[in-house]
């Protein structure tokens, strides 16, 4: 049972209200080194398409790429420099985009991570098309899109 209707979740557990992303709003994607980082012919590291898959059924019912909506992280009092300190690469994306592509962006609140949101809808046609349109506003210098 989901602590929103959980009659005896505690205040602690307590996540807050579902809240609608704004188009003008932007997702932060979280990518690790293992697995999404891979040798680049002429050196340093390239980042695969595969950093924008949706997580797996067994994860996630919903199979969204979970992201970090930047205006509810800045409304409970976090920072983009803070998210994720120990993840590499950290990309952004518009939410108006990812909408104008076909795809549906839903706050999904978790325990200790008030700002989580899922990408419903993402295919393997979609990932290139997000890397491409991804701004990384967090990453080493060995690392290129390409």
């Amino acid at each position: 049972m989901s602590p929103h209707n959980d009659p005896a979740a505690t205040a602690e557990d307590a996540l807050p209200p579902i809240e609608q992303i704004a188009s003008d709003d932007v997702v932060l994607r979280k990518i690790e080194d293992v697995p999404h980082l891979h040798p680049r012919d002429g050196g340093g590291r390239r980042i695969s398409a595969a950093a924008f898959s949706p997580s797996s059924p067994k994860e996630d019912p919903e199979q969204g790429m979970s992201c970090n909506s930047e205006a509810i992280l800045k409304r409970k009092g976090g920072a983009v420099e803070t998210l994720a300190p120990h993840t590499p690469v950290l990309a952004r994306l518009p939410v108006s985009s990812l909408r104008e592509m076909g795809l549906e962006v839903v706050h999904r609140p978790l325990k200790g991570d008030h700002s989580h949101c899922n990408v419903l809808n993402v295919k393997g046609g979609h990932r290139s098309k997000l890397l491409n349109l991804a701004e990384l506003v967090r990453c080493p210098p060995d690392v290129h899109k390409k």
